[in-house]
């Protein structure tokens, strides 16, 4: 997957681009591909070998911190 910014799509660009925030390098490759819920993910590799993972949908991310925050307060 190639992504290509032209004048003419600028401001959409700047508007639905994410910010990946966690590398350190360079981000060399990237894909979509869905976890055991089925929530679709980017998965982000860098120049060092990281990969990390990233919600596409910013309401799967909350609803997964959510999970998090009361599965926390349970154990407590």
């Amino acid at each position: 997957m190639k992504y290509k910014v032209e004048k003419l799509n600028f401001e959409r660009a700047v508007r639905e681009f994410i910010s990946l925030i966690g590398h350190e390098k360079w981000i060399w490759d990237l894909g979509l591909t869905k976890n055991e819920d089925g929530k679709e993910l980017i998965v982000t590799v860098d120049e060092n070998g990281n990969v990390l993972t990233w919600y596409k949908n910013l309401a799967d991310l909350a609803a997964k911190v959510k999970n998090l925050l009361s599965e926390k307060t349970e154990q407590q």
